[in-house]
């Protein structure tokens, strides 16, 4: 489905948070959150009170789970490995943004609750028993209690080595797979999405655009 840019900022201006120092923006008075971001130690534990290596511990072993393509609902298997080698580790402290609303005395802050997590640069393999999909991926951990985390990754379609295709729009300017994965003590679950973006320039101003597909999912679910 393709969507004005504009439009999704929005709802991003809404509810984002933003980095420590950006007061100045007319865009941080409506993020009901400031993120102060410290780079900690693989092994230090955060003021969270677990460390990035306890966090892996939820992701220590391989996983594989059924995923359903969206087009077509065929079903596969697909293998999943999260590891982390030399990347980054960050401790996110998101606290309220006293200042939210500005001079329009709305109180984003008593609406919406601020998380503090930690994330992880980590390496993701993600292959499917149908060939479709055979990638390795640069991703990120994130999670608020160490023993549910999620993981995001995002690959240029270019770059996929499987056989899986898309139909890309010939007026987008970049199309990329977004991978999302949660992993606990419930098991896994996890969406792929197709995402494209471009600029109409046929008018005065340019539109910005962007697209998003869901291509595959899991757990699936079965009548």
């Amino acid at each position: 489905m393709r969507y004005p840019v504009a439009l999704s900022l929005l709802a991003v201006f809404a509810s984002a948070c933003f980095e420590k120092g950006d007061t100045g923006n007319e865009d941080a008075l409506y993020s009901p959150c400031i993120v102060t971001t410290t780079v900690i130690t693989f092994e230090e534990a955060s003021a969270l009170g677990f460390s990035a290596s306890d966090a892996m511990a939820a992701v220590a072993t391989p996983v594989d789970a059924d995923i359903a393509w969206t087009a077509s609902g065929d079903v596969t298997v697909a293998h999943m490995s999260v590891t982390h080698d030399t990347g980054e580790v960050r401790y996110l402290e998101s606290v309220p943004n006293p200042d939210a609303g500005g001079d329009s005395g709305m109180e984003l802050a008593a609406f919406i609750e601020c998380v503090s997590s930690i994330e992880v640069d980590v390496s993701v393999t993600f292959a499917t028993d149908d060939g479709a999909l055979n990638e390795s991926l640069s991703g990120t951990l994130s999670t608020y209690d160490g023993l549910d985390v999620s993981v995001s990754a995002s690959q240029d379609m270019g770059a996929i080595t499987g056989t899986f295709t898309y139909d890309i729009p010939s007026d987008a300017d970049s199309a990329a797979l977004e991978y999302a994965m949660a992993f606990g003590a419930s098991g896994t679950s996890g969406t792929i999405m197709a995402f494209c973006e471009g600029s109409d320039d046929s008018g005065e101003d340019g539109v910005a655009w962007a697209s998003q597909d869901p291509v595959a999912s899991w757990p699936v679910v079965t009548e």
